[in-house]
C-alpha cells in the first residue's frame, strides 16, 4: 500500500503464499514508487541480517502513558512491558511483508545542510502483541 509519498515497501525474493525465500542474493527489502516501479531505497539480506541479528536478539518494549499537564503534555513509563527473545532476519522479513514492521526515515537536515540519519524499523504500538509474536521465538507481556 502506498502512502502519501507514492512509495510502498516489498520484500523481494519472498513468496508470501508459502512463506518461502529465494536464494540469499535475491532477498532484500525495497522501497519503490508504485506508479513507476523505480526503487527509491533498498536493503540487502546481508545488511539487514548484520544490523538486526546483533541489535535485536533480545528486546524489551516499555509502554508509556501521556497526560496533559499544566505546562503541556507529560509522559511516564507505564506498568506494562513486553519482552522478546530469539529473533532472526527471516522473522523480520516476514513481519515487514505482513505490514507489521515499517520503515521510518526519521532523517533531519540542519540549517547548515548537515544531515543526521536516524532511519529505523518501527512497529505500531496497537499491533505490538502480533508484531512481537512474529518477530521473536518467545514473547511475554508483563504487568508490574
Amino acid at each position: 500500500m502506498a502512502g502519501s509519498t507514492g512509495l510502498a515497501m516489498r520484500v523481494s525474493g519472498f513468496d508470501a503464499l508459502d512463506g518461502s525465500f529465494d536464494t540469499p542474493e535475491k532477498v532484500g527489502v525495497e522501497l519503490f514508487n508504485v506508479e513507476t516501479g523505480e526503487i527509491a531505497a533498498g536493503w540487502s539480506l546481508e545488511k539487514l541480517a548484520n544490523c538486526w541479528n546483533a541489535k535485536h536478539a533480545n528486546a524489551l518494549y516499555i509502554a508509556s502513558e501521556k497526560r496533559e499537564g499544566e505546562n503541556g503534555p507529560e509522559y511516564r513509563y507505564a506498568d506494562r512491558f513486553v519482552t522478546g527473545a530469539g529473533t532472526d532476519v527471516w522473522k523480520l522479513l516476514r513481519a515487514i511483508a505482513r505490514g507489521l514492521v515499517f520503515y521510518d526515515p526519521a532523517d533531519t537536515i540542519y540549517v547548515d545542510g548537515t544531515p543526521k540519519v536516524r532511519s529505523q524499523w518501527r512497529i505500531n504500538a496497537s499491533q505490538l502483541p502480533d508484531a512481537m509474536a512474529s518477530l521473536y521465538g518467545s514473547s511475554t507481556i508483563v504487568t508490574a
